[in-house]
């Protein structure tokens, strides 16, 4: 027989993957995991479909069962793109885990950490600065406005989800200014993405 992956005889020991949820994530998109070892404790961050990181720890106390915290639903404010993957390496022999992310486009970029793992405060505060788009109120109540820089592309698209991932609000055809009410939505965090030119940009939204 030439085929490379020969049966095995039934006396090997048969691996269990029953476990389909390990710490109880779910991210409800496509999830692209990253795990690493800081300060003596195990930490996940998970890239999603939709230009997310989420950041999970308490995972060396709940490893056979536990659930992991989660910690940050857009960890490190950035806008990546969509169908995100990452991995993580010291590349530059500092002792300190940098990160390299792709998209969908086909690039990759990579963030230096300056402590930990990713990249500055004052780095990820500078690409929130050159936004183009506003969002207010901020946190809100019943309604959100959405304002943007230019005139968008009339092609363009919004999208709004929920911490999980859950399309809630999309729309195409944009205009200068937005204003959407929230009332009916629980109180939580929301992500309002913007398509617009071939660019993807996330912001986070607070709904009380």
């Amino acid at each position: 027989d030439d085929n490379f992956y020969n049966d095995e005889p039934t006396t090997n020991a048969v691996i269990d993957y029953s476990d389909k949820y390990w710490g109880k994530v779910s991210i409800q998109t496509e999830a692209n995991p990253l795990l690493y070892m800081e300060e003596g404790d195990l930490k996940l961050i998970l890239a999603s479909r939709y230009g997310q990181l989420f950041f999970y720890d308490s995972i060396m106390n709940n490893i056979d069962g536990g659930k992991f915290n989660l910690v940050d639903t857009n960890y490190l404010n950035l806008n990546l793109g969509d169908n995100i993957a990452i991995a993580g390496a010291d590349l530059n022999n500092d002792g300190k885990m940098d990160l390299v992310i792709g998209n969908e486009a086909g690039g990759i970029k990579i963030y230096k950490a300056e402590h930990g793992v990713g990249i500055q405060d004052e780095f990820a505060n500078k690409l929130s600065s050159n936004s183009s788009f506003s969002i207010y109120p901020n946190p809100t109540q019943s309604e959100v406005n959405i304002l943007f820089d230019n005139s968008p592309n009339k092609k363009g698209q919004i999208l709004i989800r929920d911490a999980t991932g859950k399309l809630i609000y999309q729309k195409s055809k944009l205009d200068k200014q937005l204003k959407i009410n929230t009332e009916a939505w629980p109180s939580g965090i929301y992500f309002i993405s913007i398509r617009d030119n071939g660019k993807l940009e996330t912001k986070k939204l607070l709904v009380h």
